[in-house]
């Protein structure tokens, strides 16, 4: 518990939660042109390989995608370029987690941050056609048991990447990943648990609608996504003190 705490007013002491709340900002920003990408893709593929691929419901019920509209180089390049600024935001961060002042963003961190893109958008394409294939070749009574699981499986390793590029990008010393296992597994789990905790809350308890009405989605996601920041900067903050001490 004492080291629990001691972490905290570590990250505290680094103003994790202004961090959290920039980093959310520009995650906000840059989440629809990276979905954007990675469906087209993952659409451009499954038809390729004749599979069905609709997009997630959960998807469609927010966003309106004219996939077709990706066709374009320079639509893609200008979307790629888009999504980076999370990436570029995220060495920002890190400068101020690990006490380094460094010049302006170079063209170097910039490619660096569209590679970075490209990465998930690969990442995210390739578990959707995961999920896809299961749904097309499991067809026995346990196969909706089986997919739901594969389903889980597949976001739990799709966010464990998403958090190793995370800690890679953020972190100011020549290190591996390995070396930021830390921060990456406090983070999973953090993740983890704020997003089981808010899909419960969303299912069973519908009060919030009461209080913000026809803002209520927007205001739960805009939450949602600063409790995950805060988890995202304590980690990062974890490998910081680790890697400095």
């Amino acid at each position: 518990m004492n080291k629990i705490i001691s972490y905290y007013k570590y990250a505290k002491s680094k103003r994790y939660d202004t961090l959290a709340g920039t980093l959310s900002f520009f995650f906000i920003l840059s989440f629809i042109p990276l979905l954007y990408l990675s469906l087209s893709l993952y659409v451009k593929i499954g038809s390729y390989l004749n599979l069905t691929t609709p997009i997630p419901d959960v998807i469609k019920d927010y966003v309106s995608f004219d996939i077709g509209a990706a066709s374009s180089i320079l639509f893609v390049l200008t979307t790629i370029y888009s999504a980076s600024k999370f990436f570029t935001q995220l060495e920002k961060t890190g400068e101020i987690a690990y006490g380094v002042k460094r010049s302006k963003v170079n063209i170097k961190s910039q490619v660096l941050s569209c590679i970075f893109v490209l990465l998930l958008m690969v990442v995210v394409s390739a578990g959707l056609l995961a999920i896809a294939l299961g749904n097309a070749y499991f067809d026995f009574p346990a196969s909706k048991i089986i997919i739901q699981i594969l389903t889980y499986l597949i976001i739990l390793l799709m966010l464990f990447f998403f958090l190793c590029i995370i800690n890679k990008k953020a972190c100011q010393l020549d290190v591996k990943v390995k070396d930021l296992k830390s921060g990456i597994i406090f983070s999973l789990i953090y993740v983890t648990i704020i997003t089981l905790f808010f899909g419960f809350y969303i299912t069973n308890f519908t009060n919030y609608e009461v209080l913000y009405g026809v803002f209520s989605t927007i205001v739960i996601s805009f939450f949602y996504i600063f409790l995950v920041m805060q988890g995202v900067v304590v980690g990062i903050v974890i490998n910081e003190k680790k890697l400095n001490n």
